[in-house]
């Protein structure tokens, strides 16, 4: 029997100087001050530290897994072993081990803890698939330090979905206007969302940019948006159907449109129908007909108290009248 076979009786010595030697001999094993295990050794130690590690104290598997870790030799079962086992164990397998498979790193982020995922999002390097992974299942903080590991390959699909997230995370704002390699274009869509702070950091990004990247930026923004808003909502089939049926009763008029708003069926006030129904047709319908005149409107302008809007003659004139 090898002295690396005695592990399998470590839990019953009841000598702790005989358990104090056999650790410190692995120990020597997995750190190489005794020399580099060969083939055979280092695949015997692996097989044994994974069938056995349950049965160890904590101490001594998190004390394994530190030196795993940082072993030069590939201990894939051990390593994939500790990688499921609690965080104090599974942190420096999964933040150092090159042992580790990408699809063992994936049931890990499906599987296991926040703080978990944390640990992979500090490897040296995290591949597009487990970057979507963790954006997926992981929480703001988590998303967060991946956009701070610059060794991290985020997708554009990828960033799309933190986009959305970080509608309403500050948090995420900040990881993503200070990622060094996120997109400008990004930063673009993201300057309005914004607090006052991080949009001089994406105007001094800008200020760093030559003009030619930096108007490819703005239009690949602009791509994005138009394809976004192109695509036509769900319940566009239903939204024609009843405005058809409003013109046919002659109920297209501005107060069932501010109706369909209050009621939060955008497809059937930004739409409308592409024969000419809709938001425009209802507005000039009326204007069209003789001897109609158009009324002042009371409004409420950015930067003025509220008047009244009085209509000329002509497009683009009238006056401003305060109340």
């Amino acid at each position: 029997m090898s002295h690396f076979a005695l592990l399998k009786e470590l839990p019953n010595r009841t000598s702790s100087e005989a358990r104090r030697e056999l650790l410190r001999d692995v120990t020597e094993a997995l750190s190489g001050r005794a020399g580099a295990p060969s083939a055979e050794e280092a695949a015997e130690l692996d097989g044994i530290m994974a069938s056995v590690a349950s049965e160890f104290s904590t101490q001594v598997r998190t004390e394994f897994a530190r030196l795993i870790a940082a072993s030069a030799t590939h201990f894939c079962q051990a390593a994939e072993r500790f990688a499921m086992d609690e965080i104090e164990v599974a942190a420096p397998v999964l933040k150092h081990s090159g042992a580790l498979s990408e699809e063992v790193l994936l049931r890990v982020v499906a599987e296991k803890s926040q703080q978990h995922m944390m640990a992979v999002t500090q490897r040296s390097a995290v591949s597009p698939r487990l970057s979507h992974a963790l954006v997926e299942r992981g929480g703001d903080e988590v998303v967060s330090s991946l956009l701070g590991n610059e060794g991290a390959d985020i997708a554009d699909k990828t960033y799309d979905m933190v986009m959305e997230r970080a509608d309403s995370s500050p948090l995420l704002q900040a990881g993503l206007v200070r990622r060094k390699s996120v997109p400008l274009d990004l930063l673009n869509e993201l300057y309005q969302k914004t607090e006052a702070d991080l949009r001089r950091e994406i105007m001094a990004k800008f200020g760093q940019v030559e003009s030619a990247e930096l108007e490819k930026a703005f239009g690949r923004s602009r791509s994005r948006l138009t394809t976004r808003y192109r695509q036509l909502p769900e319940d566009i089939a239903a939204a024609r159907k009843r405005l058809a049926a409003l013109e046919i009763e002659r109920g297209l008029t501005p107060s069932a449109l501010v109706r369909l708003l209050r009621e939060g069926q955008p497809a059937r006030t930004t739409r409308g129908d592409p024969a000419g129904g809709g938001r425009s047709q209802s507005r000039h319908a009326g204007a069209s007909q003789p001897g109609r005149r158009l009324r002042p409107r009371t409004v409420c302008h950015p930067g003025r108290r509220a008047g009244q809007f009085q209509p000329g003659a002509g497009p683009g004139r009238g006056v401003w009248r305060p109340l």
